[in-house]
């Protein structure tokens, strides 16, 4: 395709999104008001199948229980290319101020899911226009239980949906970075995501004779804290974990009363296998060693999670190029450093070559900025163009362009 065709055809993309907008937002604002938890994420597949179904062209499959995919076949012969979003919630009671809040008890998309969901619909909605023009199929993977391990990938996956996939990539809003930034990293882009329980068994007894028990609070206390030095002494500093206990429980009882035991649950981040390894290894001594000093015991029991997500440099390639072709220079950058967060995407990475960028959602003056898994989490409805053109241009430069 000629120079000056490629800018016509991005400037026509671009109107074509923008025209998108105001339906689109009203996907996103259904999606959010009527948020589901991972792997019951049932009204929201039939929601999803409902508006592929006014999509011209689209066929619909539905590999798993819940989500499903959009195949979208070119008039011409060519790879197919799966894009993903994730549709599951969180177990949060939403306190962010936005007139589409959520009308569902204690579940809230406070991780950005639905505009995921929504951007995927809405590059639906503009390919299904260019059917004509694809040298090659488009997936619209909509995958359930992203939240939740072992993640819904892992079932699509197993089911062959996928089956000769040649590049998949995947998109998530990111707080810290600006609305308008495309973020990506070549290589690893998120860390491992694994969590720990652990139980201390101490002695019970009257809060006014703390001699005669072994108070498991206290110990509790020391590990906590104790933790840390896994992070800052123990581990390569380049690779250092993120270790957070999340939530302290003690059976039952009464502000005079020391307890029998007291469990904890912990997150932990990794960027490096081995480096997970040896914080496993010195969490357990850690943990057991202080409880037995204090004449206590502590069952430790580590579960682990996602793997490290790992891009491949191909369809990183091609989507850096994508974001530049639409964005000026400072609006795409190449992250130095993963982000520690987690995600079952890189599953994917085990039936083709994959890609996960970063979309930004932050503006200080929105509000946005927020954490994800806040209760206040909210997404910024401008980062909604930056993502359908983000999934839109990647499959021009791969099914039209070429």
């Amino acid at each position: 395709m000629a120079k000056g065709n490629e800018t016509e055809q991005i400037t026509a993309l671009e109107n074509a999104v923008k025209t998108s907008l105001p339906e689109v937002t009203g996907w996103f604002e259904h999606l959010h008001a009527h948020p589901e938890l991972s792997f019951k994420e049932f009204e929201t597949t039939e929601y999803l199948r409902a508006t592929l179904a006014n999509l011209p062209g689209i066929e619909i499959r539905q590999p798993c229980e819940t989500g499903l995919i959009g195949v979208l076949r070119g008039a011409h012969e060519g790879p197919i290319i799966a894009l993903r979003a994730d549709i599951d919630a969180l177990n949060l009671q939403e306190l962010a101020d936005v007139p589409y809040r959520s009308q569902n008890k204690d579940v809230m998309h406070a991780c950005g899911h639905d505009m995921h969901t929504a951007c995927l619909l809405g590059a639906a909605k503009i390919l299904s226009g260019l059917q004509g023009q694809l040298h090659g199929t488009v997936y619209f993977m909509f995958q359930a239980a992203e939240e939740q391990h072992p993640g819904g990938a892992l079932d699509i996956i197993k089911s062959g949906a996928l089956d000769g996939v040649k590049y998949t990539f995947g998109q998530h809003l990111i707080p810290s970075i600006p609305t308008g930034v495309v973020a990506f990293k070549y290589d690893t882009i998120l860390g491992a995501s694994d969590r720990f329980e652990l139980k201390i068994q101490g002695k019970g007894g009257h809060a006014a004779f703390p001699n005669l028990a072994v108070d498991p609070v206290v110990i509790a206390a020391e590990i906590i804290m104790a933790l840390q030095t896994v992070v800052s002494r123990k581990t390569n500093q380049q690779y250092n974990p993120v270790i957070s206990v999340t939530m302290v429980n003690t059976p039952p009882g009464a502000d005079n009363v020391i307890p029998d035991s007291i469990r904890l649950t912990a997150s932990v981040r990794n960027l490096d296998a081995e480096v997970r390894e040896e914080a496993v290894r010195w969490m357990r001594q850690l943990t057991e060693g202080i409880a037995a000093a204090h004449g206590a015991t502590a069952e430790f029991n580590y579960k682990y999670g996602y793997d490290p997500l790992i891009n491949d440099e191909a369809p990183t390639e091609i989507a850096i190029a994508a974001a530049k072709e639409f964005l000026s220079p400072p609006q795409v950058v190449i992250l130095k450093d993963p982000i520690p967060a987690g995600e079952d995407f890189g599953y994917y990475g085990q039936i083709s070559e994959i890609c996960f960028y970063a979309i930004g959602t932050g503006d200080p003056e929105k509000g946005t900025n927020v954490s994800p898994h806040s209760p206040r989490y909210k997404a910024d409805l401008a980062s909604m163009y930056y993502g359908i053109m983000m999934y839109v241009n990647i499959i021009n430069k791969l099914l039209i362009e070429s």
